[in-house]
């Protein structure tokens, strides 16, 4: 490698190394002023991040889970219970009302019987126990298919296109209780309120430690650069002008001769002298 490529490598990596330095956060607060911090991997400042990005991690969940509806039954969006209905009604004398092995057959209605005894009857106990709320599960719906039994009828069913006119014209944070069930959630929010996952059924269990993990993300230490920090570091970045330079700890052999090498902010450029122009 020649000399001159090396030497803008090392400088590159002074940069970098000089731009995390004086990044937020790595800065320390103390009663003597600014002190960087003594470990490359400093553990109150590794905490920080973890439980920051816990209350990230856990929010972004809440509300997905909170916006994105269950679904509800195929079998209520088509009115099945209607088909057994219209069934019963039209389809005429098969199988159990046949009377091709005599001339006494079953009664008129058993097909009408044996379809609310074997199908309608589950389809309403299936219903009530997984489907038992509004459609699209939303706060403050009403419109529901509560399933009947399949009784003679002729079938007519508007639930899809009722489900697909609430999906189109829903509006964000609409429910009259929005800042408890329905709109975006700061951090303290969430500690504070109740767990605004409530369809088809409120969520239970043990409480994400919301404070703990608050407080741990809001080290005085880490909030923000100290101002000591933040005016050296941008007196050392005005545009035109040349700071001292920063040294590497590295020697450059050039021409037989040893320099030690830095790197110089703004466009200026390192001299063998040990100055930045």
């Amino acid at each position: 490698m020649k000399p001159e490529t090396r030497s803008t490598l090392l400088k590159l990596t002074a940069f970098l190394c000089a731009l995390v330095l004086g990044a937020p956060g790595v800065y320390a607060q103390s009663s003597t002023g600014s002190q960087p911090v003594s470990k490359a991997c400093d553990p109150a400042y590794l905490g920080a991040l973890k439980a920051k990005a816990a209350l990230e991690v856990q929010r972004e969940m809440i509300e997905n889970q909170n916006f994105i509806a269950k679904p509800g039954s195929v079998l209520e969006y088509n009115c099945f219970d209607r088909f057994l209905g219209h069934n019963a009604q039209y389809a005429g004398p098969l199988f159990v009302e046949y009377r091709g092995f005599g001339s006494t057959g079953m009664e008129p209605n058993a097909m009408e019987t044996a379809l609310k005894n074997v199908v309608g009857n589950s389809n309403i106990i299936y219903n009530e126990e997984n489907f038992d709320g509004p459609i699209l599960s939303e706060e403050g719906q009403t419109e529901d298919h509560k399933p009947g039994d399949g009784s003679k009828g002729t079938y007519t069913c508007d639930m899809m296109s009722k489900v697909w006119q609430r999906a189109k014209c829903a509006n964000f944070m609409d429910d009259p209780g929005e800042a408890a069930t329905d709109g975006f959630y700061t951090f303290v929010d969430l500690q504070q309120i109740e767990d605004p996952r409530k369809l088809p059924e409120a969520c239970s269990g043990a409480e994400p430690p919301w404070e703990q993990w608050i407080s741990d993300s809001r080290d005085p230490q880490f909030m923000a650069p100290a101002a000591e920090d933040f005016s050296r570091i941008r007196a050392m970045t005005t545009p035109g002008e040349c700071s001292r330079p920063i040294n590497t700890g590295v020697s450059v052999k050039v021409s037989g001769a040893s320099y030690p090498d830095g790197a110089c902010l703004n466009g200026c450029t390192f001299k063998r002298d040990g100055s930045c122009e």
